[in-house]
C-alpha cells in the first residue's frame, strides 16, 4: 500500500499491487505522477502561507513602529517618580533643567484637560490646550498640542505615579504630539514659566499657525508683521509643526500680517490685524 498525506492532513491511497495484478502498469505510471503533482502544489501553498504570515507581521511591526514614534520637540521626557512641582525643578542638578530659575507654575489640576486657560497671575494671558486624551491605538496617554503666550520653561504631565518632565531651552511658545507611552490617563498638567524675557504688560504678542490644507503644520514658513503707523517690518519662521510667535508688539496699533513659503501658496496669504491685546489662533491655510 502507498500512502500519500496532502497538505490538509488528508490521505490519498494507491494500491500498487492492485495495479500490477491487473496489468495496469500505465495506470500505475499515471497515478505516480499525479501523486508527484499533489505533493509540488502542497509545498507552494506551505510556502505561500510562510510568506503572508511574514509579511503580516512586517506590517504589525510598521504599524507599532509608527504608533510609537513620538514627534515632539522634547525627546524623550525627564521620567521622575512621585507628585514634582516646577519649584523641585528650579532645585534640581539635572543639566536638562538648568534653565529653568524661578518656581512659577500654572496647574490644571484635573483630568485630561482641554481648552484655553487663563493664566492665575494675569488673566490678560492664557494657555491652549487642543486636545489631551488617551485615544492612541495602543491606548498610550498622549497631549497632542498646547500654545501658550507666555514662554514656557517645562512642562509636567502627571500620569499616575509618575511625572513625565518635557524641558524647554530655548523658551517655547507652544509643542505638538507629546507622548508619555502610559496607557494611563492625564491626572493634571502644569507649566512651569517666569522667565524674563516674556512680554511685559504694555506690549502684546501675536501668534498662530501655518497649515495645509489637510490640516498638517507647515515648518519654514516666513511670516511678516509691519506697523501701519511706523512701518516698522519684523520676521518669523514656524518651528517644524507650524507655529509663530510675534512678541513685543505696541498695543493699540494696527498691524499687516503676511506669510510665504516656496513651496505652498495661500489665497489669504495677508491679514489687517488691531492689536488692542495679545491675539492667538491667528492661523494661515495654504491652497495646498
Amino acid at each position: 500500500m502507498f500512502k500519500l498525506f496532502n497538505f490538509d492532513g488528508d490521505s490519498l491511497d494507491f494500491s500498487i499491487l492492485a495495479a500490477l495484478k491487473k496489468g495496469s502498469f500505465k495506470t500505475f505510471s499515471v497515478l505516480f505522477l499525479l501523486a508527484g503533482l499533489l505533493v509540488g502544489m502542497a509545498a507552494d501553498i506551505n510556502a505561500q502561507r510562510r510568506t503572508e504570515v511574514i509579511k503580516s507581521k512586517a506590517q504589525v511591526l510598521s504599524e507599532k513602529t509608527q504608533v510609537d514614534s513620538p514627534s515632539s520637540t522634547v525627546d524623550p521626557p525627564i521620567v521622575i517618580e512621585g507628585n514634582v512641582k516646577c519649584s523641585d525643578l528650579n532645585a534640581s542638578t539635572n543639566p536638562r533643567l538648568q534653565h529653568i530659575t524661578t518656581n512659577d507654575e500654572f496647574k490644571l489640576n484635573f483630568a485630561d484637560p482641554n481648552g484655553t486657560f487663563a493664566f492665575d497671575h494675569d488673566p490678560s494671558r492664557s494657555v491652549t490646550i487642543s486636545s489631551a486624551s488617551h485615544v492612541m491605538p495602543n491606548n498610550e496617554a498622549i497631549v497632542f498640542s498646547w500654545t501658550s503666550q507666555i514662554a514656557i520653561t517645562a512642562l509636567i504631565v502627571k500620569v499616575g505615579s509618575v511625572s513625565y518632565i518635557y524641558p524647554y531651552d530655548p523658551f517655547a511658545f507652544g509643542d505638538s504630539n507629546l507622548n508619555t507611552h502610559d496607557h494611563q490617563g492625564i491626572s493634571h498638567i502644569s507649566f512651569c514659566y517666569g522667565d524674563t524675557l516674556s512680554p511685559s504688560a504694555a506690549d502684546s504678542n501675536v501668534q498662530g499657525r501655518v497649515v495645509s490644507a489637510g490640516g498638517n503644520g507647515i515648518g519654514g514658513a516666513r511670516l511678516t508683521i509691519t506697523n501701519a503707523a511706523t512701518l516698522e517690518v519684523t520676521t518669523a519662521l514656524t518651528n517644524p509643526f507650524g507655529f509663530y510667535t510675534f512678541e513685543g508688539l505696541e498695543s493699540g496699533s494696527i498691524y499687516f500680517i503676511s506669510v510665504n513659503h516656496r513651496r505652498f501658496t495661500f489665497n489669504e496669504n495677508t491679514k489687517l490685524l488691531t492689536v488692542n491685546d495679545s491675539l492667538s489662533g491667528v492661523n494661515f491655510i495654504s491652497n495646498q
